[in-house]
């Protein structure tokens, strides 16, 4: 199933992180428990603004579900999609950018 990152009604607004920022929070994770390692994943991050918070959502995608010569971080303002199946081959993040908490989990199987 396929969505956005951010459900209709809850992002007031969206933003472009910086590869600073994306940099720090990719220093900083732990792929969840049957999720394989980072580089073995395309990564897509936004910023979004979620009742006055800032946040990064970020869509890692295992490489053979997207072709290898796809970038392996994207960052954009627009809200990424949202896949809702694919188990460890599609992990899903958030970053809450004030208080530096992550949350970081593979999907469910369809």
């Amino acid at each position: 199933m396929l969505g956005t990152a951010a459900e209709p009604g809850t992002a007031t607004g969206s933003w472009r992180p910086d590869r600073s920022l994306i940099a720090e929070i990719e220093a900083k994770l732990v792929m969840p428990e049957g999720a394989g390692p980072l580089s073995g994943y395309a990564r897509q991050y936004t910023g979004v603004t979620e009742g006055g918070r800032a946040k990064v959502r970020g869509s890692f995608i295992a490489y053979g579900f997207v072709p290898r010569s796809t970038p392996p971080v994207t960052i954009v303002k627009e809200l990424v999609p949202l896949i809702e199946d694919g188990g460890c081959a599609v992990v899903n993040l958030e970053f809450d950018v004030a208080s530096t908490e992550m949350r970081l989990a593979c999907n469910g199987e369809a």
